[in-house]
This record gives structure tokens, sequence and C-alpha cells, in this order.
């Protein structure tokens, strides 16, 4: 598929087919899915300087040069061609690109896509005299050579050489035009004509290249339409513009009809513009096709309007009819009656039509009544198989009945066989009435006038192979038969499919698939997403497990799913050692549970707590109460301090919840510790009685932007099985966190340096983690808080400091709220307090504490996640992570943020009263959609109010500055003589503005996440000077005093995923020759 101009995505390696379904492609050809469905099996190839995509149909094509031949009978236009001999175009003399200027200008000429008397010559004849050597004359040349390789002309280069010409032509255009869109984005209306055109003839090109449809309809959802949007209606009022937008409504018009999508057509203004179009000096170009296409306009809306309802609805026949089913039928009826009022007013008899059309007078008028009779049937298809349920709400949609439904399918066949023999319409304006008049065929002549009519257009026109697999699928899989005349349903769904309602007026619609395996029936929607389902023989046998009611041994909070909709249903085991889901997303248990005992708990010791906890998500099938507490108690007996996270009073009702008393001095290893034997029980488990190759090697590959690389080798040093790599922004973290990391000698431990900031790094693990064969191939886990053990080891520590807090304030008791302040970066530790508070801990608020890289800050004021956004001290936007004395903050994406969100869109989707398994299948798409807009735009939002207002009813934020923050410092020696480290400062900066909003008898605690000694330079910048303070005395540790003489292992390695990934590859060879030595 050739990527439109407005789609900054990566595509990845699958065939069409799999790709538009969501499932993983087994890589063969044909795949298992093409086979199984009886369609072509085609890949996307990408070349090496990613320019384009070029379509191979492995089954079919091994060369450019096995293009298919045009059906030179397609059309009484085309020359002929008998004996197979070539096209003779008129004699000229032929320099250059002439001859496939006129190619194109044949093409444009025999393909009239308005049914008016004028085509696209005369206005494409100014726009090549206006516009030579621009983009805009590279996408006409383009359609020139692939037109000439169509007909086989003779006065052109060699059919190889012309195919290339064509598509050298079409990936020149496609960079100047991404260039040019950068600039109409920005206002120069000098563009705004060359782009609209450009948009519009590359995607002609797929449609005359492409099988599937998919690259028209990028250029018209990522090209056409939001180059119209940008330039706005105001400008299509008059000149090129106008007679563009004239061209693009009926693309656009279809293509909302055929994917039953909405479109930017039905928003106000554009409506308006639509009605201002044939006023004043335009009056005489108004036809009775502009009329019917704004009712078209408006019924497409109506489809998207009642699918959602539908979808909302279906599972309530009791519930009283609402004002939104009241307002659909009420528009419903209104619709049908504007049909009735154009058919009254503008429709000719079939006869006089036909008499008329000798003349070749209008076209449009022909097409005026084919549009009509497909429109007609589209309406009542919205409400004809969903009649039972409006019927219980009392309710009375205007539908057609059959013989009116098949009237109008004759009516289709019978006149795109007149135009097609009898006009210059381009074949392609009847590809959506034959689809629905497709889905609607009653006997097997009409289906086979249908596929003959189908066939006809795609000997020019490739993407009608799109509707003939559509149709096919109706009829073959879907069990389309011819029945006797009566009133039976036309439509047999196969008995595979139970309890499944289909909403779509077209069955099955462009939008939705049922794929039957064995005795699950998936059902995956048409949207686009990074990933793809996992295949079961990859997995475990405890891999996928049953839902609560049919699986005893997992509640469902022990079972996990994807934010973003790909996986369900899977085991902690498969969790931890995964990491990331396939799918692109992060795993999260189905449900939070509530821990009604948790009163019970405030006497428990730190580890006794931890398997309370922990014991709620984690099933005894898996790990074994003992095994699991055993676990427990080796993960937190590496800690210096008894309690694991002591919690000091610092002043008032303000108290510090200390975290770093583990082997690296930081919050972090209250979860890597845990994690690092976790991943050695599951290991030893897996790799029982296997030797050499046959045993389980994880690659634990991790990103830190200070501590989680020392907390993680400190977890996982010295592991069987275990290959440990953690990237590091070169020269971004401080001395000791370095120096902490790169003096471990262990032989499983290798760090590298990355020449970038954290972001880079995480953006590098996280290609790693969605590479197929890089996961195949080294088994990779993840130590970043996207593994989902990491935030529940921390769900721990907010109930210890919550109960140690009763113990040693007189004034706070098991029941009172507390506000927790927590210094963010990558969201985890909060997370894991928003875990918490869902489980029943009594949580005022959480307070995000965030330095000046403050994307999360910058949500909770205005609902909008960008990364764009950051200011430097002048307060100008920076477009890089800005540098802070809060290291392990500086970060631009917060990756759990996402599972926060996914939490947020499961309560807003179960506002509308549906069962769970609606509401998670809600929030995964609603995830996807968000964080595929942040990938491509960088940024998504503003998300809907009662999301952000539900976040907020949780959530405060707080943005801190480093002068804030040494002055934090600063003050804290002053008071207390308690020293902190910058993002503790951080963290007590903004509790204490928490204090100032709330009140002083609120109690808070905010957590200290790092030990000072780790920031030498900003502690010695805010105490230096305070009398009688010295560092290496007061803060120091005695085991950082000795880095200084040790020796260190670090590899440098540039910012590149597939350089880091040579290098990983590399190691592990080693570490596995050691191994087995």
């Amino acid at each position: 598929m050739f990527v439109g101009p407005f789609d900054g995505r990566k595509k990845r390696s699958r065939c069409q087919a799999c790709s538009t379904s969501h499932l993983k492609c087994s890589g063969q050809m044909p795949c298992s899915h093409c086979e199984r469905r009886r369609i072509a099996c085609v890949f996307g190839t990408t070349q090496k300087d990613n320019t384009r995509i070029i379509l191979v149909d492995r089954g079919k094509q091994k060369t450019p040069a096995t293009f298919k031949s045009p059906n030179r009978e397609r059309r009484k236009q085309t020359p002929s061609t008998s004996g197979g001999s070539a096209v003779s175009s008129p004699s000229r003399v032929i320099d250059n690109n002439l001859p496939f200027l006129y190619y194109f200008d044949l093409f444009i000429g025999r393909n009239n896509f308005t049914g008016k008397e004028r085509s696209l010559v005369d206005e494409v004849k100014q726009l090549s005299g206006l516009h030579s050597n621009s983009y805009l004359m590279d996408a006409m040349l383009s359609l020139g050579a692939i037109q000439a390789v169509k007909l086989n002309a003779s006065d052109v280069p060699p059919r190889n050489e012309c195919l290339a010409t064509a598509l050298e032509y079409y990936s020149k255009s496609i960079i100047g035009l991404r260039d040019s869109i950068n600039s109409l984005r920005k206002g120069d209306d000098s563009l705004h004509n060359t782009v609209l055109w450009t948009t519009l003839f590359l995607g002609l090109f797929e449609l005359i290249n492409d099988e599937t449809g998919d690259g028209w309809q990028q250029h018209m959802t990522h090209g056409t339409a939001k180059a119209l949007e940008a330039s706005g209606p105001v400008k299509c009022r008059a000149g090129p513009s106008r007679k563009f937008f004239v061209q693009a409504r009926i693309f656009e018009v279809s293509r909302t009809i055929l994917g039953n999508e909405s479109t930017f057509l039905t928003q106000p203004e554009w409506m308006d513009l639509s009605r201002r179009m044939w006023t004043g000096e335009h009056g005489d170009e108004w036809h009775p096709l502009d009329s019917l296409l704004d009712i078209m306009v408006m019924v497409s809306n109506l489809r998207v309007r009642t699918a959602k309802f539908i979808e909302v609805q279906a599972e309530c026949p009791d519930e009283k009819p609402t004002p939104e089913a009241h307002s659909i039928c009420s528009d419903a009826v209104t619709l049908r009656e504007a049909l009735g009022s154009w058919y009254t007013s503008y429709a000719q008899p079939e006869a006089k039509l036909a008499t008329y059309l000798s003349d070749d007078k209008d076209a449009s008028m022909l097409l005026s009544r084919i549009f009509f009779a497909a429109i007609s049937i589209y309406l009542s298809g919205i409400f004809d198989y969903e009649l039972t349920h409006w019927h219980q709400l009392g309710l009375i949609p205007p539908t057609l009945d059959e013989q009116a439904v098949q009237m109008h399918t004759n009516t289709i066949l019978g006149l795109s066989s007149l135009a097609l023999d009898t006009t210059n319409l381009s074949p392609l304006l009847f590809l959506f009435p034959l689809r629905i008049a497709g889905a609607r065929s009653r006997t097997q002549w009409q289906r086979d006038w249908i596929t003959k009519l189908i066939s006809r257009i795609g000997s020019g026109f490739a993407v009608a192979t799109a509707i003939a697999t559509e149709l096919s699928y109706v009829w073959e899989i879907f069990g389309l038969k011819e029945t006797p005349d009566g009133d039976e349903n036309v439509l047999e769904v196969f008995e595979g499919i139970q309890g499944e309602t289909l909403l779509a007026p077209l069955m099955p619609t462009a939008t939705t698939e049922f794929v039957q395996a064995g005795d699950l029936v998936l059902t995956f929607n048409d949207q686009e997403s990074e990933g793809h389902h996992q295949d079961k023989q990859q997995t475990c046998n405890c891999d996928k497990m049953a839902n609560s009611t049919q699986d005893k041994t997992h509640t469902e909070s022990q079972v996990y799913l994807s934010t973003r909709g790909g996986d369900y249903d899977l085991s902690f085991e498969t969790v931890v050692l995964k990491g990331l889901a396939a799918d692109g997303g992060l795993f999260l248990p189905h449900q939070i549970p509530t821990a009604e005992n948790w009163r019970n708990w405030k006497d428990l010791s730190y580890a006794e707590l931890a398997f309370e906890i922990l014991s709620l998500y984690i099933s005894r099938s898996e790990i074994p109460a003992d095994d699991l507490k055993a676990i427990i108690d080796r993960s937190y007996s590496t800690f210096r301090d008894e309690n694991v996270a002591p919690l000091t009073h610092l002043e008032d009702n303000l108290y510090l919840l200390e975290l770093f008393h583990g082997p690296s001095y930081s919050f972090k290893d209250c979860a890597l510790q845990f994690l690092g034997n976790l991943f050695e029980y599951f290991l030893v488990r897996k790799n029982q009685g296997k030797v050499g190759k046959e045993r389980h090697h994880l690659t634990v590959v991790g990103a830190t932007s200070g501590d989680t690389g020392s907390a993680a080798i400190e977890g996982l040093k010295g592991k069987k099985d275990v290959s440990v790599f953690i990237l590091h922004p070169k020269g971004r973290i401080s001395p000791i966190q370095e120096a902490q990391m790169t003096t471990c000698l262990d032989a499983n431990v290798h760090n590298l340096a990355i020449e970038g900031t954290f972001d880079d790094c995480q953006d590098i693990v996280k290609a790693m983690f969605g590479d197929p064969d890089s996961n195949e191939a080294l088994q990779l886990g993840a130590v970043n808080s996207i593994n989902f053990s990491r935030i529940l080891a921390q769900i721990v520590y907010y109930f210890h400091a919550y109960f140690t807090l009763a113990r040693q304030s007189s004034s706070f008791q098991v029941g009172d709220k507390v506000r927790f302040v927590t210094p963010t970066g990558n969201f985890g530790n909060i997370l894991a307090g928003y875990f918490a508070k869902q489980m029943g801990l009594p949580v005022a608020k959480l307070v995000v504490a965030t330095n000046e890289n403050d994307i999360l800050h910058r949500f909770w004021m205005t609902g909008r996640y960008e990364k764009s956004g950051v200011q430097d001290e002048n307060g100008s936007k920076a477009e890089n992570c800005k540098e802070t004395m809060s290291p392990a903050m500086d970060i631009l994406v917060s990756s759990n943020f996402e599972r926060l969100m996914w939490f947020l869109a499961r309560d807003f989707a179960a506002t509308v009263g549906m069962d769970e398994e609606f509401n998670r299948k809600q929030a995964g798409q609603e995830v996807s959609a968000w964080y595929k807009s942040l990938k491509t735009t960088g940024g998504f939002g503003p998300v809907h109010d009662e999301i952000l207002e539900n976040g907020r009813r949780t959530f405060e934020s707080e943005r801190v500055s480093d002068a804030e923050t040494v002055e934090t410092i600063k003050s804290c020696y002053g008071k207390t003589k308690y020293v902190l480290d910058p993002h503790s400062a951080v963290g007590v900066t903004a509790s204490e503005r928490s204090i100032a909003r709330a009140g002083p008898a609120t109690h808070h605690i905010s957590l200290s996440t790092a030990h000072p000694a780790k920031f030498s330079d900003v502690v010695t910048t805010a105490l230096g000077e305070e009398p009688g303070f010295n560092f290496e005395e007061q803060v120091l540790p005695e085991e950082f005093k000795a880095f200084t003489t040790m020796e260190r292992r670090v590899t440098l390695v540039e910012n590149s995923w597939e350089k880091v990934r040579e290098v990983v590859k590399a190691q592990v060879e080693e570490d596995l020759k050691t191994e087995s030595n």
C-alpha cells in the first residue's frame, strides 16, 4: 500500500488482508488466512529509501513486467487491439514526457467523474501549464505512464521501463507533496490548488494499481480530505479549488458509504459550502446530482450515528427509547422524504433516459438514478437487520420491503450496464452502487451480472478486485443462497457465528470480519493497529486463561489484557516474561481487585503485607503460596532497613517515605528485586531437566534515566539463563548512577551507552519488543516499568506507608484519608498509588510532581497529551527533552500513563450501561487510537471532558523548576537538617503547594525516590555553602567512595535500534557459549 502524504505511520511486514484484520501473518505465500478465505495474498515491500511501497502479489507477480494486461474490450472508447497488437497513438513527434502527458489526457478524457458535459481536460491543461516540473506534474506523468502500460502503447519505452517510470514519478510526487503539505499547514495559500489536485491524481493512480483499495483510502483520508480541511471551505467557492471540490466530493461520498465511515462533509461549514456552490454566477452549473449528493452525505452520517447507538443499546431491549433513538428515526424519515421529493422532481423513466443518452447530453442524470437506487437501499439497510430492536423500542424506521429493494437492485444493474456502454462516465463511479446491489442480490443471475460488471471495471481499475472479494465473501462464506420468491431472509449467516449482531446495511460490512477458529469466534474491527494477535502455537499452555466463570483457578484480577485490545486472558507468567503486548500495548489485570479486608493488614510486616497484596494478582496455580512467600522474603532481605520503606516525619503533617534502602539506593529496588527473583523462578521451572539449546534463555533489555539500570543490575546479576542489557543516555545520568552500573562486571550484565536522550533509549527498547524477529530470536524480557510486575510490587509501599502513618501520628487513624505526592517521570510509581486507591486504600488525592519536562502536568491542565510544549527558561518551546537537576524525570512521554488512560476510557465506556466485555473493548479501541495519534502527530486530545474530570477526581499535578528544587533542598536542610535528593525535593515542593490548597490538617506522604548521594552535584550546589555541611561525611555511603578506583565496562552504541539489536544478538551468543561451557 502506498502511504498517503498525511500518514506518518510505518507499515508492518504483513500481507494486506492480515494487516486489515489485525491477524498475525504467517509470512508464507499464500498465508494461511488468505488461503482459507481464497483471496489474493498481497504483501507490501518497502524500498530502501522508504519513499514508496510497491505492491507485490507473491502468488502471481515476480517482476513488474507481469502486471495484468487490460481487457481491451472493456469500453467502446478503448482503441482496438485485435490480434494483441499495441495501441497506436496519433502520429506526433514524441519527446521526453509528451507521450505520458498524452496518455494522461486520454485517461482524463475517458473518465468523467461528475457526469456533467465538461471533463477535467481544460482544468488539467491549465494546471500543467502553470506547474510544470512540479510534484503535480509528476503525479500527472505517473498516471499517464501507468495508463500507457495498461494500453500496451507502442510510442513509449518498453513495458518494464514504462512501469518503473510510473513508479518513479509517483514517488517523486509523494516526496514533493509531503513538503508542500507542511507549508500548507503553516498557511502558505499559494500551494492550495496544487496540493489538492495532486492528491486526486495520486489517488487515481492507486485505484488503477492497488487491488486492495487501501492506497486510495489513505490518499482520501490522509491526503485529499485533510488538505481540504486544512484549506477550509471558503477557498473552494471559486476557481480551480471549486472544480476540485466538485470532483472530490463524489469520491469522498463513495468512500464514506463503502466504508461505513464518517466524513468531514457532514460538518456545517462544508454543508453550507455545498448549498452556496450553485448560487449567483454559478447557478447554471447546478444539477440534480448535486442535491442527491447532499442527501447521501446526510445518510452516511445517519449510518455512523445509528451504528454507535445500536452498539450501546442492542443488549437493553426493555429500555425505553432514548432521545437519540427518536432523533435517528425522525432523521431517517426526513431523509426518506427528501429522497422521495428528489425522485418526484428529477427522475426520468428508463426509456426516456435511454433515448436522451443516445445523444450523449446528460450522463449525470443516468448517474443520479443509479446513485438514487443505491442510497435508497442503503438507507433502508441501516435499519433492516435490527428491526426487532427498533420495534421493541416502539419505533418504526422507514425501511423498504423486499420488492422495492429488488426493484432498486435491478435498476442499478440495468442502468450501470447502459452507462458503461454509452457514456464516458468513469467506471469507478459504479463500484459503490454495485457493492450495495451485490449485498442485496436475490438470484443467481443478479450475482452473475454484478460479477461481470465488476470484472469489466477491474480491467482498468484494480481496486474493483476489493469489491469483488467482499461480495464473494458475502455470497460464499456467509451462505447467501438463491431463494424462491417470498419473504424469506436473503442472507443466511453460517452456523459458526452465534450471538453476533451484524450492524451494517451491507452484510458483511467492509469494517467487520468474522473468523471462526475452532470453538472460538473472534471479531476483528477493521482499524489499523501497530500490532497483531498472538499465535497460539507460540505460547505455553498457561498463556491463555479462560474467564473466571470457566477457570476457577484464576480470578478476574489474575488474568491480564493489553491496553490496546489485542490480547486478553493472559497468565501472570506470560505478562512477566513478555513485558510488552504484541499489539504494542501494556498489560493490565482484567479488573483491579477490591481488598475488603485491607484494615486487617495494619499490623503486618512489609513482607507479609506484600504476600497479601500480590496474592490478589497471582493465582496459586501459577505460584503456590509457599513459593511466593519465599520469593518475597528473598527480595526484601537485601534492604538495609528492616522496615524496607521507613516513614520519616519532616514537619507538621508532612511525612517522607524513604524508598532508597535497597541495594542500588533507589525506590526501584522495591520492584526490581522482586522482578529479578520472579525471572529466576519462572526460568528454573521452564528449564527443569533441559540442557543446551533446549533451555529457555531470557534476554532482558531495559532503558534507564539513572536508577532503573542499577536496580535492574542488582536484581539480575549472576542469574542463570539471563542476559541483561541496560541502555542509558550517554552523559545524561549522574556520575554515581553511571558508576553503579558500569562497575558491575558480572558476565551476564552489559551496559550500553546511547548517543541520545532517555526517550531515545526507551524507544529503542520498545522497537525491539515490537520486532517479531528480535522477540523470537532473543526471548526478550522487560525490566522497565512497562513490566506490570513492577507496578504490582510498588502497590505494597503505599499500603505500608499508610499503616505506618497511623502508628506514628496521633492525629491520624486507619480510615482517614491521606494525600500521596509522587515525583513522576514514567508514571509507574504513582500508578501503583492509583491501584492502591482502587483497591480501597483511603487516598484523598495523588499529586503528580513533575519537573520542567511537564507533559503530565499539561495534560491535567488542558486534557491534551502532547510531546511538544516543553518550555525553556525563556518561555519558548523546546523540541527535545530538557536536561534538569532531576534526570530520572527527564522524559517526554510517560509510558505507564497509557495504563491509566485505559482505566479512564473503560470507566467512560461503562456510563452507557453495557457489560464489562464491551467496556474493555471500547477502552482498547480508544487507547489504540490515542497512541496511534501520539506516534504519528506527537500527541492526542483534548480527551472527553468526562474522562478528564474522572481523572482529576483522583489526580492533581505540580510543575517544579530547577531553581525551586535547589531552594527546597536548602530550606528543608535549614529547618530539619534532612538532605533531600533533587527528585525528592520536587516532591516536597509539590507537597507544600498541596498543603496550601488542602489545609495544614491534611496529612501528606511525599515519596523520596533516591538517596541524595547519587546526585552530588545538585546537593553540593544547594548545600555547599551551608555552615557545617560536608557531603562526604554526612551523605556519601562508604561503598560509593570506592567507585573511583573500580574497573568499569560499558559499550558505546549509536542511536539506532538496529545497531543495538546487532550488539545484543552478538553478546547473547557469547553468553550462551559461556553458560554451556
